[in-house]
């Protein structure tokens, strides 16, 4: 009987060890988490020609896990299901332009904001027609879908609400004119009047949000997302952040 606890104790004593030694030997960053995003939306998320998924919201993950001490994967999705995919485990977090807001701070947590936008209305250039909010009343209007300004759209009285895919749709109907007018964030809506010199701005406005933020399921990763502020402030700190900005012509 004493022998068969002898070796039982044995057996126990190498399961411990054993495991205490792959415990030592998960190297740091070893962490993957599945990261959400929508690579629709340049240049914070896009396909190049490469056909891989690049831009400023990639960098700067990029630079977050270096300094959080995580690898990670993408998982592209549609915007609307990278929330769906939050509250089901499905992704870990998600980096994908998402604006902070009352609605969506109910059942998610954010980082701190790495990006403040505004809200854009653009025309073509020589149309005389439109030169207030008010002047879209029954146009045809164009924005992104599942975008907040997509939103701020559906409150506007007596409009023709288009929503697209993807910026590239949204910007091509309003040059062609089948869009009158196209309503967007404000960082992307700068690098379409950067590229497109027959397009103006005629309204700016507060988007009412507190800028772009990383989202988690609420409740989870609460350390995690610690570590992941505290690498936006020291990535802010040492420029980095400005290079991001140039680099994307965000400024």
């Amino acid at each position: 009987m004493m022998k068969k606890i002898f070796n039982c104790l044995i057996v126990l004593f190498a399961i411990i060890f054993l495991n205490a030694d792959e415990i030592d030997m998960v190297e740091p960053g070893s962490l993957t988490l599945k990261v959400g995003t929508n690579a629709n939306y340049q240049p914070f998320e896009y396909v190049n020609m490469g056909m891989e998924i690049v831009g400023f919201d990639i960098d700067l993950m990029k630079e977050i896990s270096k300094r959080a001490d995580f690898k990670f994967k993408l998982l592209e999705m549609s915007f609307d299901d990278l929330f769906a995919a939050l509250q089901e485990g499905k992704i870990d977090l998600a980096i994908s332009a998402i604006g902070i807001s009352e609605e969506r701070l109910t059942t998610l947590d954010f980082s701190k904001p790495y990006f403040n936008t505004e809200t854009l209305y653009l025309k073509k250039k020589i149309d005389n027609r439109i030169k207030s909010k008010n002047d879209l009343i029954g146009k045809n209007v164009g924005v992104q879908e599942g975008t907040l300004q997509e939103n701020i759209a559906k409150k506007i009285d007596g409009i023709v609400l288009h929503s697209f895919a993807t910026d590239t749709s949204l910007m091509n109907g309003l040059r062609t004119g089948s869009l009158d007018s196209i309503i967007l964030d404000s960082a992307v809506g700068l690098r379409i009047l950067n590229k497109y010199l027959d397009l103006s701005e005629f309204l700016r406005e507060s988007d009412g949000t507190g800028g772009f933020g990383i989202a988690f399921k609420k409740g989870n990763y609460v350390e995690l997302l610690s570590k992941i502020n505290f690498a936006i402030d020291s990535i802010i700190e040492d420029g980095t952040y400005e290079k991001l900005l140039v680099k994307y012509k965000l400024k």
